[in-house]
């Protein structure tokens, strides 16, 4: 029998007294004295651990990249020392874990954003998975609300049918055993307050499926229609390629239990909640008012996956290259861009969101255009680097500009998340993969009215400041997306996923 126990290896010679030896190594052996794993408090007890394991928080743990590689009452913990399944109640802590790499939340010991698994999103500042049946506090969603990023308007409007999606999941964290309400909304979300009274016998079934919940997430990214009549037919609709139609297949297609369970969702929302068709949901505003994804791969022309008409041209053949989420655009920083529209998007809103991936190349300097609505005399709103930094401006009319600027530049070469926000009463708020780098409460909406959209370059006096680098998933929207939003969306680029 192989029992552990534990020795002290010391690294000096016998014949001096133990009290002299200045470095000692303490490591796990097993009863035959092999020497197991470097000890560390996260792994004391293990052993030597099989193949296909790893010393987790004091037990051999099978080794996971995902949750649902995990048995089930199981969800994968990324640490220093590897990634591991655990359950809950050996991941218990009490303000801090003893796995290194990990953060104490709700006290259990969690993955830290920037390291979820794909199947796990970023709750806060940890990892919480999507399916109930290996992490059930981060499967039914956490303290969120149910609204998202997109209202309930009519098909190919610019409030396409989100529901019960978006930022902040479908329950509560719930209590150590306790049976979890798939149903607790945050009180800015009222839409997801009044699903969650009026409908919730259709939520509670789709929370316990997890194609459903999929389905559900895959809505709100896109800000998709779901109920299409004729599915495959309307603006925006969600069962196409470049949406949602490979999430229902694989929840068993139109026809299955999970696309059913969502589509009572969204029925019940329909006729039971009037907030939700009037799109007051993430920030009371309408959601997605353009969305450029760059998947079309070949070619001049850019579909604007909103569903509002914003399509736009590949301008002296920009080439298309690999982006974090499918396809993207590169431009050359002389020539290339995209025209999207004569005249403004956002142009003089209360509320927008700006937000893009990007891929800086260092060749030029200077300030270089990643989406831009300008004017004769300037540029009306812009999202910038300025020598690799990101910058939000506003032109507030002649020669009045306010901008926010963050003081660090961005990496050349590699991909990077850049959104920027306005909210009447709040400011304007400027992120770089996920974390905030500048704010200012008092700038509010421009005064001049966009004669161009381009992005790529500023349309400003015939065009300039062009873009050197590539850009992708470039998207803009009516109302202020909060911190968690942004975070989220950073994450889902970080899987390959659209917003």
């Amino acid at each position: 029998m192989r029992a552990a126990y534990t020795a002290w290896i010391i690294s000096c010679a016998m014949a001096v007294p133990l009290w002299a030896c200045g470095s000692k190594t303490r490591v796990e052996v097993n009863a035959l004295g092999d020497a197991a794993v470097p000890y560390s408090p996260g792994n004391q007890g293990c052993g030597q651990c099989p193949s296909n394991t790893v010393c987790l928080l004091g037990s051999c743990s099978q080794q996971c990249q995902r949750d649902s590689e995990c048995p089930v009452g199981k969800r994968c913990l990324v640490t220093d020392q590897g990634n591991g399944c655990v359950d809950s109640q050996r991941a218990s802590c009490n303000g801090a874990c003893l796995a290194s790499g990990t953060v104490c939340d709700q006290n259990e010991c969690r993955t830290p954003c920037g390291r979820c698994a794909p199947d796990q999103v970023c709750r806060g500042s940890a990892c919480y998975g999507i399916d109930p049946q290996h992490d059930q506090p981060g499967g039914l969603g956490g303290s969120g609300g149910m609204g998202g990023t997109s209202g309930m308007g009519g098909y190919g409007g610019s409030g396409a049918m989100g529901l019960v999606g978006g930022s902040g999941g479908m329950g509560g964290s719930g209590g150590a055993g306790g049976v979890v309400d798939p149903c607790v909304p945050a009180p800015p979300d009222p839409c997801g307050s009044c699903v969650c009274s009026m409908c919730p016998e259709q939520v509670r079934p789709c929370a316990s499926d997890s194609a459903c919940v999929a389905i559900k997430d895959c809505v709100a990214r896109t800000a998709c229609v779901p109920d299409c009549p004729q599915p495959g037919t309307c603006p925006n609709d969600c069962y196409q390629p470049g949406t949602c139609q490979g999430v229902i297949d694989s929840g068993g297609g139109l026809s299955g239990a999970a696309f059913g369970r969502y589509k009572a969702i969204a029925s019940c929302a329909r006729s039971e909640c009037p907030v939700c068709n009037n799109g007051q949901t993430d920030g009371g505003g309408p959601p997605t008012a353009a969305y450029w994804r760059f998947e079309e791969g070949t070619g001049t022309a850019v579909a604007d996956s909103s569903g509002n008409g914003y399509d736009a041209s590949v301008v002296n053949g920009a080439p298309w290259v690999s982006g974090p989420v499918g396809m993207a655009l590169s431009f050359d920083g002389f020539s290339q861009y995209v025209l999207v529209t004569a005249g403004g998007i956002l142009d003089t809103e209360s509320d927008r969101t700006v937000e893009a991936w990007v891929s800086w190349s260092s060749a030029l300097t200077g300030q270089q255009a990643i989406y831009c609505e300008g004017s004769s005399a300037s540029d009306v709103i812009g999202l910038y680097l300025r020598d690799g930094q990101p910058v939000f401006a506003f032109l507030y009319g002649s020669p009045s500009v306010q901008e926010l600027v963050d003081a660090n530049a961005l990496p050349a070469g590699g991909w990077h998340h850049v959104a920027a926000t306005l909210g009447s009463g709040n400011g304007a708020s400027l992120y770089v993969d996920g974390a905030l780098v500048a704010g200012n409460a008092a700038m509010s909406a421009p005064l001049v009215s966009a004669v161009e959209t381009d992005i790529g370059r500023s349309p400003y006096n015939g065009g300039g400041l062009y873009f050197s680098g590539s850009i992708d998933e470039v998207r803009v929207l009516t109302n202020a997306r909060n911190a968690s939003d942004i975070q989220m969306d950073y994450q889902n680029g970080l899987q390959g996923l659209p917003y």
